[in-house]
C-alpha cells in the first residue's frame, strides 16, 4: 500500500476514533436517562442560537435531564400531543431538525412550556403581576419627551410607578406599543426601545414561569 494513502488511512481512523469516544462520553445517567458531552455541547449552542445566552455545561446537562425527564413522561401521558408536535416542528423547521434529537427535543420542550406560560399569560395575567415583577427591579431609567422622543426632556426610574405598570400591561394585552404618560401635568411619550422592552418581556416571562412551575410539574408527574 502506498505510503501517503497509509498515513491518510489512519489518520483518518484516529479522528473517527476520536469522534466515537466523544460521542459515546456519558456524563450524566441517572432514572435511565443518559447524557452525552456531544449532547451537551449541542445544547449550549442550540440554546445560545435561540436566546444569545451562553450556558455553562454543569447548567446545560441540568436542562437536558429536565427536558429529557418531561418529554419521556409526556411520551407516555400524552402520546398523540408528541407527533402533533413534531408535524408542527417538521412544518416549520424541516426535515433536518428532526433528524437532530437534541435540536428536536429542545423545540418540542421549549414549545410544550410555553403553552403554560401563553395561558397564564391570556388568562391570568393583571396589572397588579406587572406592577410586582417592575417593582422587583432595582432601578428602570427610561427616557421621557414630549415630542414623541425626537427628543429627550427627562429621564426617570419608573420601576415602582404604578401608572407605567398600567401602560406597560395594557400594551401587552393589546399588543400595541403607544407609551404615553402624565407626569406632574405634563404629557410625555415613554421613550422604550428594543432593548428594554425585550428586557422587560424577559422579566415577565421569567415572572411567569414561577407562577406556572406548579401547574407544570402536576401535568408532568402526577399520573
Amino acid at each position: 500500500m502506498n505510503c501517503r494513502i497509509f498515513k491518510n488511512l489512519f489518520l483518518f481512523l484516529i479522528l473517527l476514533l476520536n469522534f466515537n469516544i466523544a460521542y459515546s462520553k456519558i456524563i450524566f445517567d441517572k432514572n435511565d436517562i443518559i447524557i452525552t458531552e456531544i449532547e451537551v455541547q449541542e445544547y449550549i449552542k442550540i440554546h445560545k442560537n435561540y436566546t444569545g445566552e451562553e450556558l455553562a455545561p454543569n447548567i446545560a446537562t441540568k436542562n437536558i435531564y429536565l427536558m429529557k425527564n418531561t418529554l419521556k413522561r409526556l411520551i407516555k401521558k400524552s402520546p398523540e400531543y408528541i407527533n402533533s408536535l413534531e408535524k408542527t416542528i417538521n412544518k416549520e423547521f424541516g426535515v433536518e431538525v428532526l433528524e437532530n434529537n437534541t435540536h428536536t427535543d429542545y423545540i418540542k420542550y421549549f414549545k410544550f412550556r410555553n403553552e403554560f406560560i401563553i395561558n397564564y399569560f391570556n388568562k391570568n395575567l393583571s396589572e397588579n403581576d406587572i406592577h410586582i415583577i417592575f417593582k422587583g427591579i432595582d432601578t428602570l431609567p427610561l427616557q421621557l419627551s414630549t415630542n414623541k422622543c425626537l427628543t429627550v426632556d427627562i429621564i426617570l426610574d419608573l420601576s415602582k410607578n404604578k401608572s407605567f405598570a398600567k401602560l406597560f400591561f395594557e400594551n401587552l394585552k393589546n399588543n400595541s406599543k403607544d407609551f404615553n404618560i402624565l407626569i406632574e401635568n405634563i404629557d410625555y411619550s415613554i421613550c422604550i426601545d428594543e432593548k428594554n422592552f425585550k428586557y422587560l418581556e424577559s422579566k415577565i416571562i421569567d415572572y411567569i414561569k414561577i407562577k406556572t412551575e406548579k401547574n407544570f410539574n402536576e401535568f408532568i408527574y402526577n399520573e
